[in-house]
């Protein structure tokens, strides 16, 4: 018997009652204001397996700044609307879709 037989499979989406709370935060999908003069709209749309929409996912990106530095910076759940944090957090709507407000990121050393 093969160790996919005996297995079983994983639910194709769990969401518990962790989802909705201190999850999605004020600004999250902007890791710079859209005024940023560099700024660059990061959008998609989540689908399960099947090919449909999934309406309650959460999409997490952590992300190198123009110059290839990944920040250090404590506060990464702070909006300020200056300092670039490198992270951002966006649920999606109702047809899976996502945005995010960000700057392209530049190349980043040893490939971190």
């Amino acid at each position: 018997m093969t160790p996919q037989a005996i297995l079983a499979p994983t639910p194709g989406q769990t969401v518990g009652p962790f989802f909705g709370y201190a999850l999605p935060y004020p600004r999250g999908e902007e890791l710079v204001p859209a005024s940023h003069p560099d700024a660059i709209r990061l959008r998609g749309t989540v689908y399960d397996g099947a090919g449909e929409p999934v309406p309650d996912a959460l999409i997490e990106i952590w992300q190198a700044d123009q110059q290839g530095q990944v920040s250090q910076d404590a506060g990464s759940l702070q909006r300020d609307g200056w300092t670039f944090t490198g992270f951002g957090r966006a649920p999606v709507d109702a047809e899976g879709r996502y945005t995010f407000t960000t700057v392209r990121p530049g190349a980043t050393a040893g490939g971190t």
